[in-house]
């Protein structure tokens, strides 16, 4: 990966610190107000919104270590 400035990272981590909130917000608090027809998206809407909040936040403080 490119060599990026501070405040090159500081844009990167600040994006996709935005891309967590909102899988946050998509995948597992809109969950708790959509009453879905299946059990099993509701868990399912809560699990990948979970893990893809929890993956982009772990590549943003990557980035912010470099």
């Amino acid at each position: 990966m490119k060599k990026f400035t501070k405040s090159q990272k500081e844009i990167i981590t600040d994006f996709l610190t935005m891309i967590a909130a909102g899988w946050f917000g998509a995948g597992v608090i809109t969950t708790a107000f959509v009453r879905p027809v299946v059990l099993l998206d509701t868990i399912l809407n809560i699990v990948i919104g979970a893990a893809l909040t929890y993956f982009s936040l772990r590549f943003a403080i990557y980035l912010e270590r470099k």
